[in-house]
């Protein structure tokens, strides 16, 4: 889990910027992740075929999006 804490002087287009960098990261982790494993890019994996779901798990496995907005 990665968690991000702002302070009292965030504004909220920082906010959405830093939010939005935090997601931009998981997406290359996970695109690196799945070139290493299949040779393919993560947002190509078909969800509905079968055999790219499993692909597609199998690259998150154990490194889920989860972002918690800590307080201050």
């Amino acid at each position: 889990m990665v968690s991000v804490k702002y302070n009292d002087n965030t504004t909220y287009g920082h906010y959405l910027l830093n939010l939005n960098q935090v997601n931009g990261a998981f997406d290359q982790i996970y695109d690196e992740r799945a070139k290493e494993m299949f040779g393919k890019n993560f947002y190509d994996l078909d969800r509905s075929i079968d055999e790219e779901r499993e692909q597609y798990n199998a690259v998150r496995k154990g490194l889920p999006r989860a972002i918690s907005i800590a307080e201050r």
